[in-house]
Formats: structure tokens, C-alpha cells, sequence
């Protein structure tokens, strides 16, 4: 791939949904092309080998029957373009790595549907590049109603610190990584949930600890400097 980064990114219904992916991405000079799920826009085009360097899949409230989104996440797979899958975008991951996961409402794993949470991390996440700055106390934004078991074949870096659901896994021998939380969510975003004011008072905590989770995949995992 010659010149500027491209990223293919797929969000639900506005380009605002990438929040912090936005200024990380133009702080390394690096090129997006957002696909709308909902919309008057919305529209999946084919995968073209070659075109982009990363595939970022956010989040949705819908299940993983999406065969399109799928088929675009096993041919990045498959032709080593990196994954970033963010709450559904992991569940999907997950489904294309034929998790033997069946996706479970959140609800029927006593988990929260939404709220401020932290992670722990296992032996390999304390060394992964992706995770070994994510501190016991760093508060990450979760905001989902499914939940994804982390495939056998690849590597759970982390969990909810209750042990309840996986967090953060990592497909073998890739750098595509999929993430139950919202890193990218923005100061906007968080006026749209549920109690927004517990976001807003400790907004600046979310989005520290977010921005270095993107940061990482950008610069230590793919390589792009910032």
C-alpha cells in the first residue's frame, strides 16, 4: 500500500460514532472510509484486497447475523489487514472465529447493560502491547446487551474483574484484537445513555484510558506513529 493509511470503518448510523478513532486517525495523517449501517447511506461494498490497512467495526444493537459484516471481517482475516472489533464489532469477531459462543443477552449473565467498569488483566494481557497499560483502577465505558466467550483458538488478554465475560481477546498470530467495551466513545456520545451524568463526571478518566487503547492498537500494534 503506497501513500496515505486507509481504514475501512463500520459504524451504526453517523460518522460521530467513531468519537476518539476520528483524532487518532488524523493525528496520524491516516484516511477513513465509514460505511453506515443505518440510513439513507447505508451501504456495505465489496472487500477490495489491497485498499486499506485496518478494519474498525463498532458497535450496534443488533445481533450477529449480519453475513456482510462477517464476510468482510474473514477476508480482512484472511488477508492480514488488522481488526479492530469494538462491543458488536467483537461479537462478530468472535462469531467469524466460530466462537462456540452462543451470543447471550447480557441480562442472562447478570451483567450490566450499561455502565463503568474495570477489566482484568490475564498473564498474556499483562505483556500484550495492546493491554499492559491498562491499570486495576482505569475506569472503561461498557454499553452493550450481548456478550461474546472468547474463541478457543485464540487469546483472552482480559476479563470483567467478576470473572463474568470476556473483555478483550486478540485473534492468534494477528494483530486484530476485538474489545466488549467503548474506547472511542466521545463527551457527545455520552449525552445519548442512559444516566449520562455518571459518564460525565468521570468523562475525562473514559476517554485517558480510551484514547491510549486506540493509540496502542495504532502505533504499537500496526505501527502507525502519531
Amino acid at each position: 500500500m503506497n501513500g496515505q493509511i486507509k481504514f475501512f470503518v463500520i459504524c451504526e448510523d453517523s460518522v460521530s460514532d467513531m468519537g476518539q478513532i476520528c483524532q487518532a486517525l488524523a493525528d496520524r495523517d491516516c484516511a477513513a472510509d465509514v460505511c453506515l449501517r443505518k440510513g439513507e447511506n447505508a451501504y456495505l461494498p465489496a472487500f477490495t484486497h489491497g485498499e486499506y490497512g485496518g478494519l474498525i467495526v463498532l458497535g450496534s444493537a443488533e445481533g450477529v447475523d449480519d453475513a456482510k459484516e462477517k464476510n468482510w471481517i474473514g477476508h480482512a482475516l484472511t488477508h492480514n489487514v488488522a481488526v479492530l472489533g469494538i462491543c458488536h464489532g467483537a461479537q462478530l469477531l468472535a462469531c467469524v472465529r466460530r466462537s462456540k459462543s452462543s451470543f447471550h443477552k447480557a441480562k442472562n449473565l447478570d451483567l450490566p447493560d450499561n455502565g463503568l467498569s474495570k477489566i482484568c488483566l490475564s498473564d498474556a494481557g499483562k505483556v500484550n502491547p495492546l493491554t499492559a497499560h491498562i491499570l486495576p483502577h482505569d475506569v472503561l465505558c461498557q454499553w452493550h446487551t450481548w456478550a461474546y466467550i472468547c474463541p478457543e483458538q485464540d487469546e483472552e488478554l482480559a476479563r470483567s474483574c467478576n470473572n463474568r465475560h470476556s473483555e478483550i481477546f486478540r485473534v492468534e498470530g494477528t494483530n486484530s484484537y476485538g474489545l466488549q467495551f467503548h474506547p472511542e466513545v466521545s463527551a457527545t456520545k455520552i449525552g445519548e445513555y442512559d444516566s449520562p451524568q455518571l459518564y460525565r463526571d468521570r468523562y475525562s478518566e473514559i476517554a485517558s484510558v480510551g484514547r491510549r487503547i486506540i493509540d496502542r492498537w495504532l502505533t504499537t500494534v500496526i505501527g502507525i506513529q502519531g
